[in-house]
């Protein structure tokens, strides 16, 4: 096979594309063989195949994620008018950031759980990324130190 594309795995000469999948690269040729096209539906077969897992796991994921975010929901929302300030404080420890408001004070706590990544790559290079799995909670008090409103996040 020659560097430039002009010639394919079975020594015909002409241009030869290649399809980029994540990890797997595949070639197709301009003129396909019978061995080409079965090298290049027995890959497409392999990747079209495991989409659905793909789609699947991201969707297992986000009803992870929509069950944690109704559990806090229902906490807070059953919180609000009677958890303390320093209720939060024995259950979490110290607010990472806080800060004065007219009426009150806004706390913010963190969590985080580490960090998921994931990395692909082809013929034409690399991709990386990584993002922090966390949970934050932004908590509203009134000038008692109860709890008055609340935000979270979940990121996974």
């Amino acid at each position: 096979m020659e560097r430039d594309g002009q010639r394919d795995d079975w020594g015909v000469g002409h241009r030869v594309a290649v399809l980029s999948f994540g990890s797997r690269a595949t070639t197709i040729s301009e003129s396909v063989s019978m061995n080409a096209t079965a090298k290049v539906s027995s890959s497409l077969l392999v990747i079209l195949s495991s989409v659905p897992l793909l789609l699947s796991s991201a969707g297992c994921a986000q009803i992870a994620v929509n069950k944690i975010v109704k559990q806090y929901q229902q906490r807070f929302d059953a919180d609000v008018g009677k958890a303390t300030k320093d209720d939060y404080t024995k259950e979490w420890g110290p607010a990472l950031r806080f800060a004065p408001v007219s009426d009150g004070e806004v706390c913010t706590w963190r969590f985080s759980y580490g960090t998921r990544g994931y990395a692909s790559g082809s013929g034409y290079g690399a991709h990386a990324q990584a993002h922090e799995m966390y949970d934050e909670f932004i908590m509203t008090f009134d000038e008692k130190g109860v709890l008055k409103q609340h935000r979270f996040r979940v990121q996974r």
